[in-house]
């Protein structure tokens, strides 16, 4: 009878094999041909997986896991948006300090959106635009804002953005889908107050979670990162 020793080695974490995988001591660029990189092999081989194990715990990516942004094919966009706006509130004040800033109310005429949005929020400092709540009233409407309002709000001003009659921004391509600064924005005496109020309700829109219904040539997003 043959008697087999059991082995005490233990089997190393999946978050052992990324670290020792992204030790490359060659070159720091994630470029398969120039460095032959082991770490971009591995995620690339086992990408359904490690999107399952950050899916169900996305805690993971405080870890070892993070190094999965170094290559950028691997994370799903839901993996990449849950990740970013966990750095995101990370960086950000505690929930207590966010809770003391106060609740930003701005009534708007449904005709006059675009207007009144603007002169609501340029009058206020930016750490009360990015840690207030919003209350959105239409004039004349009944309706306390729950949340509904806000998104109707915010669905109506992504429309008035792209509104031509503002020169702000103009189609790109063929495909006249995708929006890039309009060159000509200077016929609008106030384009660069306007610009940087849309930058606002971006940065707005991007700290809340809320969707707006609006698509940028990729140059603009370039320039955003």
């Amino acid at each position: 009878m043959v008697v087999c020793k059991s082995s005490t080695a233990k089997t190393p974490s999946v978050a052992h094999l990324l670290a020792r995988a992204s030790a490359s001591p060659r070159s720091p660029l994630l470029d398969r041909e120039a460095s032959g990189d082991v770490f971009v092999t591995f995620t690339d081989k086992h990408r359904k997986v490690l999107n399952l194990m950050v899916r169900n715990k996305p805690s993971l990516m405080n870890g070892s896991f993070s190094l999965l942004v170094q290559n950028p094919r691997v994370l799903d966009f839901d993996n990449k948006r849950n990740y970013f706006v966990q750095k995101l509130r990370h960086r950000s004040r505690s929930d207590r300090e966010r809770e003391s800033y106060p609740t930003i109310a701005i009534n708007v005429r449904r005709a006059k959106v675009f207007e009144d949005s603007f002169q609501s929020i340029s009058r206020l400092k930016d750490k009360d635009l990015k840690y207030g709540k919003l209350n959105i009233r239409f004039s004349g409407e009944e309706g306390v804002d729950a949340g509904g309002v806000t998104r109707e709000w915010f669905r109506i001003l992504a429309r008035e953005i792209f509104n031509p009659n503002y020169a702000l921004f103009a189609p790109c391509g063929a495909d006249r889908l995708t929006y890039q600064p309009n060159p000509a924005s200077w016929i609008n005496p106030d384009h660069l107050r306007y610009f940087k109020f849309v930058g606002r309700i971006l940065g707005k829109a991007i700290y809340d979670q809320r969707l707006l219904d609006g698509h940028f040539a990729r140059s603009v997003y370039r320039q955003l990162l």
